[in-house]
């Protein structure tokens, strides 16, 4: 028997001989059991795919981070607190100079050791890395030092020039303006027997000499050589 089937028909359906009545009733069924969506109806939430079901891992679930690279400064001074600070409170910025660039150095090797320890994920770059930017620390801290001992000598010279100002600017004003007024030309005298650095502070006693009252006297005689109150008790204002 043959029959004539819709040319939508399927190849296979054909080749059974399958009723076309039978095959439209079937996509009947199958449209009813989709029906199209109305205007303003509500589409039901697609099912989610199988990625998407599965459970996102938290936080806590993740895999923990290589151990010791997340060091607290409690840790890092669980040892031996005492040598990390002068005054025994086991602060990290505690101490002398030296021993902070020690503590610098004794970290380095600590992340050092870190990186390059069993448990440890980085590859060869990473610790190639590490160790570079580690010297390049080490580098910058010994720089550090250097200008900070080149500031400590400077302020320890200029210390020791004013304390030679304070104790020969008076000697001087004595030897060259005992027992007469500062006159143009002996002031000129004066500066030209100090040095630069003494000029200012001789400015200074000179103008204190010349305006004092009998008032200022003690306290110009506690900076003055002794042998001026000879001359400063006979001066007449």
């Amino acid at each position: 028997m043959t029959r004539r089937l819709r040319r939508d028909t399927p190849y296979a359906v054909r080749r059974l001989g399958v009723d076309s009545d039978l095959l439209q009733s079937t996509r009947a069924s199958t449209a009813e059991k989709r029906p199209r969506e109305s205007p303003g109806e509500e589409v039901p939430a697609s099912r989610p795919k199988i990625a998407e079901r599965r459970t996102k891992k938290t936080v806590s679930e993740a895999a923990p981070p290589v151990a010791g690279i997340l060091t607290s400064a409690t840790e890092m001074t669980a040892d031996d607190p005492e040598k990390y600070s002068e005054t025994g409170d086991g602060s990290l910025f505690g101490g002398s100079s030296i021993e902070m660039i020690k503590r610098v150095h004794a970290a380095i090797k600590s992340i050092n050791a870190i990186a390059t320890s069993t448990s440890s994920k980085l590859n060869k770059a990473d610790t190639s890395s590490i160790a570079a930017c580690s010297q390049d620390i080490l580098v910058v801290v010994a720089v550090l030092q250097i200008k900070l001992m080149e500031s400590e000598t400077r302020v320890a010279h200029t210390r020791s020039e004013i304390n030679s100002i304070l104790a020969e600017a008076p000697t001087v004003t004595v030897t060259y303006a005992a027992g007469c007024w500062y006159t143009g030309a002996s002031l000129h005298v004066v500066r030209s027997a100090l040095h630069r650095t003494q000029i200012p502070a001789l400015t200074l006693l000179t103008k204190a000499y010349r305006t004092t009252s009998t008032a200022a006297l003690p306290v110009l005689a506690r900076v003055l050589p002794a042998d001026l109150d000879v001359i400063l008790a006979g001066r007449v204002d």
